[in-house]
């Protein structure tokens, strides 16, 4: 295509009073572009739609806009990737860095336009790059957030994969009986809805599911990851454009909780036992088989300790009212006893709550736990700083910890340059440095030099506003 130019200078930012414009246009005129005008401010609506109308009316291809900085107004002076566009720069590099109306300034002023106008005349338009991409995801889990994150892709179009390391889909929610209420009036349980949401993923087209796999390597970048799978020995490769990290929760280490009498007995149980349990039909005293006359819930076992889990896991509460509830459905005049810091139960989880209160069977107070021991059939657990504000002891034939939820993503121990080989800001930056290495559990197995996976901010969980750019 044959290049017509637009030649165009401008008289504003003091590059009128320093310059002969008429020499200017003269010296363009040299280099025959189509059109050559000045303007008192180019940046101005009247200036800018000169240039456009003249893109219109002569068929302009090319434009020189000889005034200020690239850098500045490049919207402006944007007349689409049909236009190439060159700034000549006689504001910053000229007039306002050389000595005014002086002939050298005047040379230099001439040499930038002659080599803005030969620009534009023996060169193309650039053709900005585009890389291929993938519209494809990749979601790494396959409990209900991932099955929800994958369903709520493939509805919208997106072709989705899902890497589950277990044999089964599900999760952990293929381990409960029922979940809180989800409708009104808020107090009878739900069924955990699972099953259908694993067959709406299983049958759906834009799904495609990995069990028993996990993520050995990741390589690339938004748009253009190449992700390397292993199951059961065998590896295969795909490329995705982004993904879905869901890789869900574990329960804290109850273990930790001699404390609360865990170990010391089989009846000192966690509230995932106790779902267990009452999965299996099991709901009775695990040390001889018998029916449940009493149970003690002990909420935030191991939570909102800063020696155990410094945080509220949010949902500990409504277990517990749930599991209330299972055993008052099996053995009716069975008496509960929920010891509390706190209760949270936000939003309409308040109805749960309420309706839970109000069964005669169920007895709530806040203290905290002094200690959990055999008692003559049973267990003694005494409570201190309650709402009576006097001590209680609690006769219960079961207790069930209330322990809370630690992220998939959380490296349990970041070992620690041994004692006596450095000391002082050496051991804290060797500290760091182990922590920049390895900030999370390896589960995307990134090919990054910062790390294999997202970065963590506190106690484990992954920073959610992390772009995974190469680094």
């Amino acid at each position: 295509m044959e290049a017509k130019v637009g030649c165009y200078i401008c008289k504003g930012c003091d590059i009128g009073k320093s310059l002969d414009i008429d020499k200017l246009i003269e010296t363009a005129g040299e280099l025959k572009p189509a059109v050559c005008k000045s303007h008192d401010l180019l940046c101005s609506a009247e200036g800018v739609e000169m240039i456009r109308k003249d893109i219109e009316s002569d068929g302009l291809n090319r434009v020189c806009v000889c005034a200020c900085s690239n850098r500045v107004f490049p919207e402006l002076f944007d007349f689409g990737t049909d236009i190439f566009t060159d700034r000549a720069n006689l504001r910053e590099w000229v007039v306002w860095t050389h000595p005014a109306n002086d002939e050298d300034t005047q040379m230099l002023a001439e040499d930038y336009i002659r080599m803005s106008i030969t620009k534009v005349q023996k060169g193309e338009p650039p053709v900005p790059f585009t890389e291929e991409t993938s519209r494809d995801i990749m979601v790494i889990g396959g409990g209900m957030s991932g099955m929800t994150s994958a369903k709520a892709a493939a509805d919208a179009g997106y072709k989705v994969t899902l890497v589950e390391k277990e044999d089964h889909l599900g999760g952990w929610a293929t381990k409960f009986t029922k979940v809180f209420p989800k409708r009104p009036p808020y107090k009878e349980l739900e069924g955990t809805g699972v099953e259908d949401l694993i067959g709406q993923v299983e049958s759906h087209e834009n799904i495609t599911i990995h069990k028993s796999t996990v993520v050995k390597k990741t390589d690339g970048q938004p748009g253009k990851f190449m992700v390397t799978l292993t199951s059961n020995g065998s590896t295969s490769e795909l490329q995705v454009g982004s993904i879905v990290l869901s890789a869900g929760w574990r329960p804290y280490d109850a273990s930790k909780l001699t404390h609360l009498g865990y170990g010391s007995t089989p009846d000192v149980i966690t509230n995932i036992q106790m779902e267990e349990m009452v999965l299996n039909g099991e709901l009775k005293r695990p040390s001889n088989g018998r029916p449940i006359e009493s149970i003690a819930f002990i909420q935030c076992a191991g939570s909102r300790d800063q020696d155990h889990l410094p945080y509220c896991s949010a949902v500990c509460c409504r277990v517990s009212l749930k599991q209330a509830m299972y055993v008052r459905e099996k053995y009716p005049d069975a008496k509960i006893y929920i010891i509390y810091k706190d209760v949270r139960t936000p939003q309409q989880f308040e109805l749960f709550y309420a309706n839970v209160q109000n069964d005669n069977g169920v007895f709530l107070t806040k203290g905290e736990i002094a200690s959990v021991s055999n008692g003559s059939g049973g267990l003694k657990i005494d409570v201190t700083d309650t709402l009576f504000g006097e001590d209680i002891q609690v006769q219960a034939d079961m207790v069930v910890l209330a322990t809370g939820m630690v992220p998939a993503t959380k490296v349990e121990d970041i070992q620690a340059p041994a004692e006596g080989e450095v000391s002082g800001a050496d051991a804290d930056g060797e500290k760091k440095a182990a922590e920049a290495a390895e900030p999370g559990a390896k589960i995307i197995n990134l090919t990054y030099r910062q790390g294999t996976d997202l970065p963590t901010l506190k106690y484990g969980y992954t920073d959610s506003h992390f772009i995974c750019f190469p680094y």
